[in-house]
């Protein structure tokens, strides 16, 4: 198992929630803690501002021992329009500068994409034999497929691998000439179909998709609930206590009695 650090490096201007990232359970790789730096330099760099690499290899710092792989987590534009960047064979940098916008507009959580860049990373970690080595810009292709490895030449194209990312049949291929655990493969898949959109979104992508079919679900359903309703309550009827009966304040009428009566005072 490789064992991950995050290092957050300067401001967010969203919530991301690292605590969920920390907590990932993975058979191939752990994360074991969250570093933070407040402050960093942005640079001119061109014609826009950018987080040089080189500032960010200082910044992060080397990792220390035990550590297999160094990810810093940055809100900045970086050096080539990347979105992710190696800096050495232990070390990478993930922006979600560019893809914030696209993945909201999907409704995908942005812990999404650092989960699905983490496990580029790591694939890369175990296929370099415990580095990430320059050979890994060979290996994305350009046709996007949902698939981990992605080139994402346009941006936008990053949500189709941030909602349970596949490994594509040619990459597959790729994996299994290489020295990897047994059933390294399936097993990345697995954890990968867990890189999902909450509940809620998942069902209304579902009512989307075939709104007369959850139209005629939801009527079903309503119906089977007011009928098991009236069942309980027909069950339950016979062990419910009778209701008392209304005081309504007035005294029951003498008449049709041997009871004297009394008006006025006077006896009739």
């Amino acid at each position: 198992m490789m064992n991950v650090r995050i290092c957050r490096l300067g401001c967010f201007s969203h919530n991301i929630d690292f605590g969920k990232i920390e907590r990932w359970r993975s058979k191939y790789f752990k994360i074991v803690g969250v570093t933070t730096k407040a402050d960093i330099n942005v640079d001119h760099f061109r014609d826009e501002y950018v987080y040089p690499t080189e500032t960010i290899s200082t910044d992060m710092g080397q990792p220390e021992t035990g550590i297999d792989l160094l990810v810093a987590i940055v809100d900045q534009p970086l050096e080539d329009s990347f979105y992710m960047h190696r800096i050495d064979e232990k070390r990478a940098v993930v922006s979600t500068f560019p893809v914030w916008a696209f993945l909201r507009e999907t409704d995908i959580p942005i812990e999404n994409y650092i989960a699905r860049c983490i496990y580029e990373l790591i694939v890369f970690l175990y296929e370099g034999g415990g580095k990430v080595d320059d050979k890994v810009y060979l290996i994305p292709h350009h046709e996007t497929r949902g698939c981990l490895f992605d080139m994402n030449v346009f941006i936008d194209k990053i949500v189709y691998s941030s909602d349970k990312p596949t490994i594509c049949d040619e990459c597959k291929s790729r994996l299994r000439k290489r020295p990897l655990p047994d059933n390294f493969v399936k097993g990345i898949e697995r954890e990968l179909s867990q890189i999902q959109k909450p509940l809620y979104y998942r069902i209304e992508r579902k009512i989307k998709k075939h709104p007369i079919a959850s139209l005629i679900i939801a009527g079903a359903f309503a119906i089977a609930l007011h009928v098991i309703a009236s069942f309980i309550y027909d069950w339950l009827k016979p062990t419910l206590p009778n209701s008392p009966m209304p005081q309504t304040g007035v005294t029951r009428s003498t008449a049709g009695t041997n009871q004297p009566s009394t008006i006025n005072g006077s006896r009739r």
